[in-house]
């Protein structure tokens, strides 16, 4: 299955607590990939690095894409688009 830029945004931003090194297991994401959307999460305000921990934590903007993702998602599926 091929993912599109959103559906990977989704992924990241589901995945809470998350290392780097899991996320490129686990969404097979190339190192520079990964990094790209970071930065780009991280600009939007929708994903923010934890120093302490060395996690990142999905912030409130990114909670509220994911809902509206998820929506309309909820949406075309049952119409099979």
């Amino acid at each position: 299955m091929e993912y599109t830029p959103l559906d990977i945004i989704a992924m990241i931003l589901e995945t809470l607590n998350f290392k780097r090194g899991r996320i490129l297991l686990n969404r097979f994401l190339s190192p520079d990939q990964l990094q790209n959307y970071l930065t780009a999460l991280q600009e939007n305000r929708m994903l923010v690095y934890e120093e302490e921990k060395q996690t990142f934590k999905t912030t409130y903007k990114g909670m509220y894409f994911l809902q509206i993702y998820n929506q309309v998602g909820d949406l075309v599926a049952p119409t099979g688009i």
